[in-house]
């Protein structure tokens, strides 16, 4: 019960950030400051509140602090972290835009709360969010075969060995590894093999999708500080390059393709 009421904290604590940054620009557009960097506080303090809410509600949904990043397999997952991260800078962006566009920050808005969302970006949210939703379901069609005993067993070493604990706390369903409890969840899980071929190594998909997607999240919070230091009306969010939006595309579809693929595990010794 101690541990659900911390969690429900970390829910009421982000819902506070977020009414307090409208205060505070209520407060300094009503002192006809304008203050670029109170803007841009406000625009990272609202990064921060909805990232307390999503921490939040996972963890009062799953009782652990990253339950929102955990996959069924007890182990995080990186398709979960991505949209995770989606999700907070452009709900931190809209929050930010429609506050500054309601309190006349930088200037009167005819309609405050018309503020477009670029293609670009919706598709970039999109392709997260596919992602999301198909990784669990490759996996599930792996689930349906099985490796040999000789092989799950070596799976099961090798990522005992990264989870630091026995390998009977590792079990393999088809060529899918799972673990027995959330508390043998890693973050190298992230960037490793999910199966038995290669359950305890590093995944290049995995590497190369995380470098371009942490690349265009800061990228994109820098083009949101950008709007917000040139003043602008923010009557619609930043627009990501096509080039952009095509490199995370081949990026999610190499990661899928490769996570279809069967994996043919080390032979029988």
């Amino acid at each position: 019960m101690r541990g659900t009421s911390l969690w429900r904290r970390l829910v009421v604590a982000g819902f506070v950030l977020l009414g307090l940054g409208a205060a505070v620009l209520g407060l300094s557009s009503h002192a006809g400051s304008g203050n670029v960097l109170v803007a841009v506080g406000v625009f990272l303090g609202q990064l921060l509140a909805v990232a307390l809410l999503v921490i939040g509600f996972g963890a009062v949904v799953s009782q652990s602090i990253w339950g929102f990043a955990l996959s069924s397999r007890n182990a995080y997952s990186l398709s979960k972290m991505q949209m995770a991260g989606w999700t907070v800078l452009v709900l931190a962006a809209l929050f930010t835009a429609a506050e500054l566009r309601i309190f006349g920050y930088f200037g009167a808005a005819k309609d405050p709360l018309d503020i477009t969302i670029p293609g670009d970006l919706l598709a970039a949210m999109g392709i997260a969010i596919f992602t999301t939703a198909a990784t669990p379901a490759v996996l599930a069609l792996k689930a349906d075969s099985k490796p040999s005993e000789a092989q799950a067993a070596a799976a099961a070493q090798r990522l005992a060995d990264q989870t630091r604990t026995t390998p009977d706390n590792i079990k393999s369903m088809g060529h899918v590894m799972v673990r027995t409890e959330q508390s043998l969840a890693r973050w190298s899980d992230i960037i490793s093999g999910d199966e038995v071929a290669n359950a305890g190594t590093v995944d290049l998909s995995k590497v190369q999708q995380l470098l371009i997607t942490m690349l265009l999240l800061v990228a994109y919070g820098g083009m949101m500080v950008s709007a917000i230091i040139h003043q602008d009306p923010l009557a619609s969010l930043p627009a990501l390059s096509p080039s952009f939006i095509g490199l995370l595309a081949i990026s999610h579809a190499g990661y899928l393709t490769y996570k279809a693929m069967p994996k043919p595990a080390p032979a029988d010794r």
